[in-house]
């Protein structure tokens, strides 16, 4: 048997917890601290290409991100990423691409980075020096606006409720 957690459109929405790499797909909406980030993918309208765009460029311009952020104390309004700035941390430190000014965020909170043609999500920053990732202290949650697996230790919220997910036999 296999469960699946969908958010239904009402209320404070379902979240759940990022704990590995997560591909952003468009409108990803994303919970950090006390912030709201909604991630777009591409060209948006308010972006004008001119006639001596090359092939190349048009390619960067297809895989771009664009950050949307709403609520808290922010430093930064809309920003875009191309794959050559790949990859880029959100947090509150000065040393952040993204800097956010919420003491619930961690220092260094999440990392985004473009792999082949997509652009995926972690919790926390990599440690080059053990090739691990150190997670952030309240977590990266993204919104459950598709059906999703629920799995042993799946942790999600919904509201200001947490729930983890445990399967026993």
């Amino acid at each position: 048997m296999e469960y699946y957690l969908k958010d239904l459109g009402h209320g404070f929405g379902t979240f759940i917890k990022i704990t590995d790499w997560s591909e952003i797909k468009n409108n990803f909406l994303l919970n950090i601290g006390e912030n709201y980030i909604v991630f777009t993918l591409g060209l948006e309208e308010d972006m004008i290409l001119n006639e001596h765009t090359s092939n190349n460029e048009n390619e960067e311009y297809n895989n771009l991100i664009n950050l949307k952020i709403f609520s808290g104390n922010i430093r930064h309004g809309k920003l875009s990423f191309n794959p050559k700035q790949s990859p880029f941390i959100i947090g509150r430190s000065p040393d952040c691409d993204v800097i956010i000014d919420d003491s619930m965020l961690s220092r260094f909170h999440c990392t985004l980075k473009f792999i082949d043609t997509k652009w995926y999500i972690i919790d926390g920053t990599i440690d080059k020096n053990k090739n691990e990732v150190k997670a952030s202290t309240n977590g990266s949650w993204k919104y459950a606006f598709e059906e999703t697996l629920i799995t042993d230790g799946m942790t999600f919220k919904a509201n200001h409720n947490l729930f983890i997910c445990s399967f026993s036999n």
